[in-house]
């Protein structure tokens, strides 16, 4: 018994012998691997961007190498299948109640992991652009102060304006302040005022048309532009606009070598004020701005931004002298998506894709709107008026290899995504009914849509 307890301890103590070194050992990998930059940059590049945002709080080197910009641009690069989380919907509200009320909500609607959508703060990325402190909106003066909004969404970051005007002096004096933020990392950048645009006018939207993003985080992933269309209030051709550019290469403005231009068609000769176009930011694909008319007074274009050049963007023929009327314009993984239908069919929704080459409109679905008209009778389509019961909000595919999803706001309540393969759909979000809002051409409460896309892009 001696001998054989000898034994188990001998094999006890061998064991216990062994297992230290191999401890001490893997212990020692962990660090070798923490401190090696290369080794740890290779394994952090394969993670989630949600866990690379909370190991920077691991060490001081860990925040260091998370946040080098050319660790993002290799982060970018490797994983550049932008998924779509989902979308932020603006609201605007025509202004009402004490100064302070908030003129601009962003409810979040979930387009991956739709059970979610009803969790109060379930991953949801902003619900303020507190990123900024801004007064109190005022639009009693003598210093009109308006609130933060989204103007547009590119790539995973969101550029962002508010308006500031002295309406005591005459003609008031109006600043316009533009800022780019990541909602993912919470970094924002605020840009100077521009050198060109007369900032004094006697009105509050100082000839600002819109303000758009430009970032390829593939091709050029350590910058991107800021493109301003505007008009000059004392111009006395009324179609014309200006372009200015603001690069974050160079860190300046610039106007550009297409200003000024018209919209105004060819085949269109009565004078007129035709800014309809412009009065959302452009759609960026394939290196370009694209704007949809909204009117026969004015033509389609994209602004090339390499080229430095105002492009006629074609349109999808019409056929026996019918008239197309698009509900919507957007990108999408590389894909520039179209969406219209033909005065005489109004429930037929047709879908286009823009070749690469600008060479035309490709027909990919056509879609009946009987079911969802039937599922949802209150729906009434005025297709000959202003008001439209039926809004789309996005196109294309959430996920790498997903099928096409149509998502659609039915009655300002109801978010619905219409599955183009399964021809199925389910409704995603409700709107509480004190945050409706009416969809309409007007101004005063239109509704935007933003992609959110997580990014690590540096701003």
């Amino acid at each position: 018994m001696s001998s054989s307890g000898s034994k188990n301890d001998s094999q006890s103590s061998s064991s216990s012998g062994m297992n230290l070194p191999i401890e001490n050992s893997s212990s020692l990998s962990s660090t070798q691997v923490a401190n090696n930059s290369d080794i740890l940059t290779q394994i952090l590049l394969c993670l989630p961007v949600k866990s690379l945002l909370i190991f920077k709080s691991v060490s001081k080197n860990w925040f260091s190498l998370i946040s080098d910009s050319y660790f993002a641009k290799n982060y970018t690069l490797r994983n550049s299948s932008f998924k779509i989380p989902g979308l932020f919907i603006e609201i605007l509200r025509r202004p009402s109640g004490p100064p302070d009320d908030p003129e601009f909500e962003f409810p979040f609607v979930f387009l991956i992991n739709n059970e979610h959508s009803n969790t109060v703060g379930g991953g949801v990325p902003l619900k303020t652009l507190d990123f900024v402190e801004v007064p109190p909106r005022n639009w009693e003066g003598p210093i009109i102060e308006t609130s933060l909004r989204i103007n547009h969404s590119c790539n995973g970051l969101l550029c962002c304006t508010r308006i500031t005007a002295q309406t005591s002096k005459q003609p008031c004096l109006v600043t316009y302040h533009i800022y780019v933020y990541n909602p993912t990392t919470k970094q924002s950048k605020s840009f100077p005022p521009s050198p060109f645009r007369d900032i004094v006018t006697d009105r509050l939207w100082n000839g600002v048309r819109s303000v758009s993003l430009a970032f390829d985080p593939v091709k050029a992933p350590d910058h991107y532009q800021v493109i301003c269309i505007w008009k000059d209030l004392g111009e006395i051709e009324p179609d014309l606009y200006n372009i200015e550019i603001y690069s974050t290469k160079t860190n300046s403005w610039r106007l550009s070598a297409a200003s000024p231009f018209s919209t105004l068609p060819l085949s269109f000769s009565r004078p007129g004020v035709f800014w309809h176009s412009f009065f959302r930011s452009g759609v960026f694909w394939n290196g370009c701005l694209h704007w949809i008319s909204t009117g026969e007074n004015e033509a389609s274009v994209y602004f090339d931004i390499e080229q430095d050049l105002v492009k006629p963007l074609p349109l999808p023929d019409v056929p026996n002298d019918d008239v197309w009327v698009f509900t919507y314009i957007g990108d999408c993984r590389n894909h520039l998506y179209l969406v219209g239908f033909l005065e005489s069919c109004p429930r037929d929704y047709n879908i286009f894709e823009m070749e690469t080459d600008y060479s035309g409109w490709n027909l990919i679905y056509k879609l009946d709107l009987e079911r969802i008209i039937n599922a949802y009778p209150e729906m009434v389509l005025h297709f000959n008026t202003v008001e439209y019961h039926m809004l789309v909000l996005f196109l294309g595919e959430a996920e790498e290899k997903s099928s096409k999803k149509l998502v659609l706001l039915i009655n300002a309540a109801q978010v619905i995504s219409y599955d183009l393969k399964e021809m199925a759909y389910k409704e995603i979000y409700h709107f509480d009914p004190k945050t409706r809002f009416t969809m309409s051409r007007g101004s005063g409460t239109r509704g935007y849509v933003h992609q959110y896309i997580e990014s690590l892009a540096c701003v």
